[in-house]
């Protein structure tokens, strides 16, 4: 797979903010993560490739992740980062958008946030309800869209609040933000959300402190959380100490990329997939602990960097595992508001496995898809019903009567059922992955997916991984 995007994001920030030279292995090389690391020279961080072949030497069929991705941040500390003389330009990337925002807003310089026409309409007001209160005053196109403009700020003051939400990006960018202000910051969590930025943060040696009331179990990695476990959570963060750079950091591949090959291998009949060396983080699993539900056939191997076997700096590594998936056939169920943030990203290609399913599938609290790069739940109503699926929508909850497919052929109303992604990445991979099990039932079922190249911006060698493993996939131009 490759390199986890939000993981590669963080990375590159807080390498940038430390001090010494960091060597990131296995860095996502895709539109959204060049983004970040074009915007941070900008800033006058100094950040180079290293030219060097694949350490890849698997030759077997398994999907694994790519390693030519290395590069070399040169940080000399936060109060080192210089004003752009530029834009800085975010493409259609919302974690580089928010995470820079919230590093910018502790800086005493000025800086100019943009970036495409699908960033331009996602709102970016939300970060701010947590920090106008220390003073800082953000300039925002119609008062919550980009381009935005901050900084300037002299003296940041530490954060105290309650997040009304689980976003991992608003939490990173008020944790970046906390990491220059004057005194102990303390942020809140009613559920928990993707935590890569606090293990980031320990790898570097913040002044970070992590308290909750249940301590969460990951000898059961696909167990995901739920207001039952690791509620309550507070960051506590001291400000003003600097950042030391590790000498290594190994990206692992991305869980929600390998989705859509869990997702190919489960619904396509007579399937079968390896999945080397993929992030098992347990806040990212609800993706695959619902598909287990459903009656997938899915099992996690060679598991490292978890608690269980390590004993230095344990809480900062991503623990790491092997997946195999076969083929099985699904059944509906009903998936909770509170697991939407360990899976958030993923409802697309969950709901591709509700509706190959037998039954309805339910899920819940999805109202954070409304304002991803589309509409998702408008976009994946509209696309399985031009498949001849049923879909419901109602706020935020989505209900899909899935067709049983593996039992039974799909009959499309068109000979070949053009589906717009509407510029959404995982959209797009959502019914690509779709369509290989309605083709693969019955070969006069063709899935065309406009706006695809949308997939660059996360998973780039996409269609050509596909390929590899045997998928009837390719781009018309």
């Amino acid at each position: 797979m490759p390199g986890d995007k939000s993981i590669s994001h963080r990375a590159l920030i807080l390498a940038a903010c430390a001090i010494g030279k960091t060597k990131i292995n296995g860095l996502l090389e895709s539109e959204d993560v060049n983004a970040t690391r074009i915007c941070l020279q900008k800033l006058g961080v100094q950040i180079t490739k290293e030219n060097g072949k694949s350490q890849n030497n698997h030759k077997d069929k398994a999907i694994t992740q790519k390693e030519n991705g290395c590069y070399y941040v040169f940080g000399a500390g936060i109060d080192a980062l210089q004003e752009p003389k530029d834009i800085l330009d975010c493409g259609n990337s919302g974690t580089s958008a928010r995470l820079l925002a919230g590093l910018i807003a502790s800086r005493k310089f000025n800086a100019v946030i943009n970036g495409d026409k699908s960033l331009r309409q996602r709102p970016m007001d939300r970060l701010f309800k947590y920090l106008k209160p220390l003073g800082i005053q953000p300039r925002l196109q119609r008062k919550k869209f980009l381009p935005l403009s901050l900084g300037g700020i002299q003296t940041p003051l530490p954060i105290k609040c309650k997040l009304q939400s689980p976003s991992a990006q608003i939490k990173s960018a008020l944790l970046l933000f906390a990491l220059a202000a004057q005194g102990v910051s303390k942020i809140s969590e009613p559920f928990p959300s993707r935590d890569h930025s606090e293990r980031m943060l320990l790898l570097f040696k913040a002044n970070l402190k992590i308290e909750k009331d249940e301590q969460n179990n990951e000898k059961n990695i696909t167990k995901i959380n739920t207001p039952n476990t690791n509620t309550n959570r507070k960051l506590i963060i001291k400000g003003g100490k600097a950042l030391i750079a590790p000498e290594v950091i190994n990206i692992p591949g991305d869980i929600s990329s390998a989705a859509f090959f869990i997702l190919a291998a489960t619904i396509c009949k007579n399937s079968e997939i390896l999945l080397r060396n993929v992030g098992v983080n347990p806040t990212r699993m609800g993706f695959v602990q619902t598909l287990i539900e459903m009656g997938a056939d899915i099992h996690i191997s060679h598991i490292k960097n978890t608690k269980s076997n390590q004993s230095q700096h344990e809480e900062a590594l991503e623990p790491t595992a092997d997946i195999t998936i076969k083929s099985a056939q699904l059944n509906g169920v009903t998936v909770p508001a509170e697991r939407a943030a360990s899976m958030i990203d993923e409802y697309p290609a969950l709901a591709m496995a509700a509706a190959s399913a037998n039954g309805k599938t339910v899920m819940m609290g999805l109202e954070e898809l409304r304002i991803k790069e589309s509409d998702r739940i408008e976009a994946i109503k509209k696309g399985l019903e031009k498949c001849s699926l049923h879909c419901e929508q109602e706020k935020d909850t989505l209900t899909i009567v899935g067709a049983e497919l593996g039992q039974k052929n799909i009959k499309l109303k068109e000979k070949n059922i053009s589906i717009n992604a509407y510029g959404d990445h995982r959209i797009a991979m959502s019914f690509i992955t779709l369509g290989l099990a309605l083709s693969a039932n019955d070969e006069k079922n063709i899935i065309i997916v406009d706006s695809a190249e949308a997939i660059a911006t996360s998973f780039p060698d996409f269609i050509q991984r596909m390929q590899k493993i045997g998928a009837n996939v390719r781009e018309i131009q």
